[in-house]
């Protein structure tokens, strides 16, 4: 029974290589493209090096803007009493935006994202 069937001339066979010739059209479009322009390769990366660039890049702007209002809490306490900022509530909320800073927006993305995608790569 199994000897007069040829897979070559099966009654399927022009179905199945219909089948395959659009499922080869599908994969083609689903091949890998290379980004064309720089913010392709920067923002829609899925590269653990560039992600872990961009997370250096990201503590280092806001360190520069814990720093920026760590000049202004030195300024004001540079001399006794009252110097640049009047309202008190300002400047508590200056000594926290500086904390907050520094703690949640440079050093966890720079230790964590920044350092740790870049050096796990080798294990």
């Amino acid at each position: 029974m199994l000897e007069n069937y040829n897979i070559e001339t099966s009654p399927n066979d022009s179905a199945i290589r219909q089948t395959r010739e659009k499922n080869s059209d599908i994969l083609s479009e689903l091949t890998f493209k290379e980004p064309s322009e720089w913010w392709e390769r920067w923002f829609l990366s899925s590269n653990a090096k560039d992600i872990g660039t961009l997370y250096l890049m990201f503590a280092l702007f806001s360190g520069l803007i814990g720093t920026g209002l760590s000049v202004l809490i030195r300024l004001e306490l540079s001399g006794p009493g009252v110097q640049y900022i009047a309202d008190n509530q300002l400047y508590n909320n200056i000594i926290t935006s500086h904390a907050i800073f520094m703690i949640f927006f440079m050093v966890m993305p720079a230790l964590i994202g920044g350092f740790g995608k870049i050096n796990t790569q080798n294990l």
